[in-house]
């Protein structure tokens, strides 16, 4: 049985953005808040196998959600085929604000820092690019560890969730809602 709070509100699909490898640990913690709030995540280590292109896949998965988590760490990630400075990240990211889907972003740190640990000088760039991208267009939560990626992604899911998911495409509304319009 879940240590979570029960959620207030109904349940929405939520996509998990971010590289992988080096992610492994915070994608597993970010999976486990979600579910201990009987939220459905959508997260590539849940994907079938599809006869259709990687970018194409990820992007459908994208369209159906309604809330991107985004975790940002210290690598690019890899790199969309055919593209020099495009990551399969950055091009989720791009996509959810085209589309207005919201994101709650979080950035981990080190010594309350950010490390872009890049070695090479178009990846470092590139990756400085994304970050402060993402950074002037949402306002991200920062953490250090595990735990502390947990309690952030719980407190802004729960905020998020309390001001009424905003930007988030609801598939049914109260009927108040429905019949103010």
């Amino acid at each position: 049985m879940s240590s979570w709070p029960l959620p207030h509100g109904p349940i929405v699909l939520i996509f998990l953005s971010s590289t992988f490898a080096d992610l492994r640990s915070e994608r597993n913690a970010t999976i486990d808040v979600l579910r201990g709030l009987s939220q459905s995540p959508n997260a590539m280590e849940f994907f079938v196998a599809e006869p259709t292109a990687p970018l194409k896949a990820v992007l459908q998965h994208l369209r159906e959600s309604r809330l991107v988590v985004l975790v940002i760490g210290s690598f690019a990630g890899s790199i969309l085929p055919g593209s020099q400075n495009l990551t399969y990240t950055y091009a989720e990211f791009r996509h959810a604000r085209r589309w207005g889907l919201p994101v709650l972003a979080f950035v981990k740190t080190e010594g309350g820092r950010w490390q872009n640990q890049e070695t090479d000088p178009d990846r470092r760039r590139f990756l400085d690019q994304f970050k402060n991208e993402v950074s002037n267009a949402v306002l991200p939560a920062y953490f250090e560890t595990v735990d502390q990626l947990k309690v952030a992604v719980l407190q802004a899911f729960q905020k998020w969730q309390t001001e009424g998911c905003p930007g988030s495409r609801r598939t049914f509304a109260a009927w108040d809602e429905h019949l103010r319009a």
